[in-house]
């Protein structure tokens, strides 16, 4: 088992993302009644999406039991934590989703059915990319990924919530900070 996976994190088709250039770089998401799988892959010079990144994570037991679509929503959100410092300085990000409603739901926060869903999509609109639904007979890299059991012992490697408190609590304390500065007074300059 090991020496696959040296095989395919030492493999030459797998690349670095290119922060320097206007290439699009996308994420590809697709959750399942099992786990969520994504893949990181960027436009070369050749016309190629080649990847850089790819992952999966099973869902513990009380996430089994979410309806379709809160582990659409909730894949998202993990996909984007989890790459999180990949995506910083992407110039183009594109999500490649194949359930169309997350659309509306990223659309509409305000009419959703309960603080942790619209937590999540706070956490997703924290980031800039276009959303872009692709149909399922399309998406077969990311839907493989989202096909894996769960294997014993295995945990999520860090609780997203987590970050979503400091994201989000850092986010408010500088809005409220800004605010107790009177407009002009953040910009001028005193010669």
């Amino acid at each position: 088992m090991q020496s696959l996976k040296s095989a395919i994190v030492q493999s030459s088709a797998l690349i670095s993302i290119n922060y320097t250039t206007d290439r699009t770089v996308y994420l590809s998401v697709d959750s399942s009644v099992c786990s969520v799988g994504w893949i990181l892959t960027q436009d070369c010079p050749d016309g190629r999406h080649r990847p850089s990144r790819f992952g999966s994570i099973s869902w513990n037991k009380c996430k089994l039991r979410y309806s379709q679509a809160k582990v659409e929503l909730y894949g998202l959100f993990h996909a984007l934590c989890t790459t999180r410092l990949h995506l910083i300085g992407v110039r183009n990000l594109v999500v490649e989703v194949n359930a169309s409603y997350i659309k509306g739901m990223l659309s509409n926060p305000n009419i959703q059915p309960n603080t942790a869903i619209n937590r999540w999509i706070a956490a997703i609109q924290l980031f800039d990319f276009k959303l872009v639904h692709v149909p399922a007979d399309k998406h077969k890299g990311p839907d493989g990924l989202s096909r894996r059991k769960p294997v014993l012992g295995e945990d999520e490697d860090d609780d997203p919530d987590d970050w979503i408190d400091s994201a989000l609590s850092l986010s408010t304390w500088v809005v409220s900070w800004l605010d107790s500065f009177p407009t002009n007074s953040l910009c001028t300059d005193t010669q």
